[in-house]
């Protein structure tokens, strides 16, 4: 599926429900900032435990972060065979079970699966068919029922970017490229590499709206309509 513009608004219903949240989240955040050494001195607190106080959510997060990250990348899901696995994507089969697919950080190549009748208690992971390069997958589901799947299919690459297509969401159909032929790196850097990466997606305006980072550098929007997701993709 190749992309070609479309002028399709950036302002739909959804977008602006999120924006109106994020706007209502730090309106909290930034309204408590002022007000919150208002009280503490009204309480008789001196400018220093003003500032203390103030501190002390930064100083938790700086704190708390190097060690929690470890932590993820250290105790990972392990697979039935050992490989440590990471960055799962999460939806629901059409017989009503969860279903989680997940990165494997062992070069097998291939993308982890699990089950849950509940979302509460898991298989243990088993490697699939499904080939990764490995990197971060992102799977839902469409308004007909159809499951999907974005990834990156070739082993140590992140180029091409394809979509696959579910009738139930335990078996998948062969890949459909979103994107593939991916520019020449602008800056050098760690861990970057020529690709389409990082998938997020969600459906609007009779679309699936998929978003990926083109090289680490830029991010992009494919729009793929859904009469049409057996076709051609369109990008804005």
């Amino acid at each position: 599926m190749a992309s070609t513009p479309t002028s399709a608004s950036l302002w739909t219903r959804g977008f602006t429900l999120l924006c109106v949240a994020e706007f209502l989240g730090y309106a909290q955040h930034f309204t408590l900032q002022p007000a919150l050494p208002l009280y503490i001195t009204h309480l008789g607190g001196s400018p220093f435990i003003v500032g203390l106080v103030i501190a002390a959510n930064g100083v938790t997060s700086v704190l708390s972060r190097p060690i929690i990250g470890y932590w993820v990348d250290r105790y990972p899901v392990r697979g039935n065979d050992g490989h440590y696995l990471v960055e799962p994507t999460t939806y629901r089969a059409r017989d009503g079970s969860w279903v989680r697919l997940l990165r494997d950080l062992d070069a097998s190549f291939r993308i982890y699966a699990t089950t849950s009748r509940n979302g509460t208690t898991w298989d243990t992971p088993s490697r699939s068919d499904i080939p990764d390069s490995p990197s971060l997958s992102c799977a839902g589901t469409l308004p007909d029922g159809r499951r999907y799947l974005i990834n990156n299919p070739v082993p140590n690459s992140r180029d091409p970017l394809v979509l696959r297509l579910s009738q139930d969401g335990l078996s998948f159909g062969p890949a459909q490229v979103l994107r593939r032929g991916a520019p020449a790196l602008r800056h050098a850097g760690l861990h970057k590499g020529p690709g389409f990466q990082y998938p997020s997606a969600g459906l609007a305006e009779n679309a699936l709206w998929v978003v990926y980072s083109v090289n680490k550098e830029d991010i992009e929007i494919s729009r793929i309509p859904l009469q049409d997701l057996n076709g051609a993709g369109r990008r804005r």
